[in-house]
């Protein structure tokens, strides 16, 4: 058997993803949940699985001229906010790569519904919930809704395999102390943290040859799952959303129930989710669920960037089964989290 290596550095890189190396300050490789979502919007472009963003009430008059200054004094500190994908076909590269663009020059659009603030909803799920082709859209989009001359709802849309939801929360922190100082004529100083050290991380540490032999280990006796989707089954860019509540006096004894087995919230309602599936499944063996967490490493607190990853977490056949207590599965669910030594 002979293999073959190709070593390319970084100029090499630029010139075989046909990009222009005059506008491009570095090309990064895609972490596995990355080079996941990417794949997924390359096969199924109308999916609105990856579309991501925030929106804030600003109840006060706003100047729209400083919040674009603000937002592109922003957009040329922070790298991740030049960000877009780029596919290659050569068999010795990845499928998709991240391109860094030395500038960028931001749109920041305004849309005026003070003469029907009913329809603020609808907006924000319009202008957030939208199908990326990956390889040609902008990956980040600015606007602000005026609903009055002092009520604003300044909106991020954002494909969140280059932001995770942490991510936006420190844009919108280093947004509203860039305007604030800028208003004062003072320039903010902004921390930079790297994201290709933790690509780095992700590719060497976590999707490695061994891990993924650990969970194949894992998933040994795991099944596919039987669902059954009652009709009409909606389109895959149809937006779909449904809220639940709890009430306080529920809630509080979820909480003292959770004190008693010494166990999460989180935890609880994991456990019943898996409850949940294996009786509407009924499932003959193990089956298994991806849970989404975050994955910041040591110094990436204020880094910009996608660092969710997607943990699986076994629900075993006997754990599930009629005469199980829940307190058993509970205990399990804790011992598969954090496994004795």
């Amino acid at each position: 058997q002979v293999c073959i290596v190709f070593l390319l550095d970084s100029d090499q890189l630029v010139a075989e993803l046909e990009l222009n190396a005059d506008v491009i300050e570095q090309v990064l490789p895609l972490s596995a949940m990355q080079y996941d979502m990417f794949m997924d919007n390359l096969i199924h472009p109308e999916s609105l699985q990856s579309s991501h963003g925030w929106h804030i009430h600003i109840q006060r008059p706003l100047d729209i001229e400083l919040w674009k200054k603000s937002i592109q004094y922003l957009t040329d500190k922070q790298p991740m906010l030049r960000a877009r994908f780029v596919s290659a076909s050569a068999n010795y590269l990845d499928m998709g790569y991240l391109a860094i663009q030395k500038q960028k020059t931001v749109n920041v659009q305004l849309v005026d519904i003070s003469h029907q603030p009913d329809q603020l909803d609808a907006e924000v799920k319009r202008l957030i919930y939208r199908p990326y082709n990956v390889v040609a859209d902008d990956m980040i989009g600015h606007y602000v809704i005026k609903l009055a001359e002092d009520h604003f709802v300044v909106t991020t849309s954002v494909h969140h395999a280059v932001l995770d939801g942490a991510s936006l929360h420190i844009y919108w922190l280093q947004l509203v102390e860039t305007y604030n100082a800028l208003e004062k004529g003072v320039e903010p100083p902004l921390p930079v943290v790297d994201f290709a050290d933790y690509v780095q991380h992700d590719r060497t540490q976590m999707n490695t040859a061994s891990v993924l032999s650990f969970w194949k280990e894992q998933f040994a006796h795991s099944e596919p799952l039987d669902f059954t989707v009652p009709a009409p089954v909606p389109e895959p860019g149809h937006f779909i959303t449904k809220e639940r509540f709890l009430s306080d006096s529920h809630w509080g004894e979820i909480k003292r129930f959770c004190r008693q087995q010494r166990v999460t919230p989180a935890l609880y309602f994991k456990c019943l989710y898996g409850l949940l599936i294996a009786n509407y499944c009924r499932p003959d063996g193990d089956f298994v669920i991806q849970e989404t967490m975050g994955g910041r490493v040591k110094g990436h607190n204020e880094g910009y960037g996608c660092y969710i990853q997607e943990i699986p977490f076994v629900f075993s056949k006997d754990s599930l089964n009629a005469d199980a207590a829940f307190d058993g599965l509970l205990l399990y669910a804790k011992q598969w989290v954090c496994p004795k030594k």
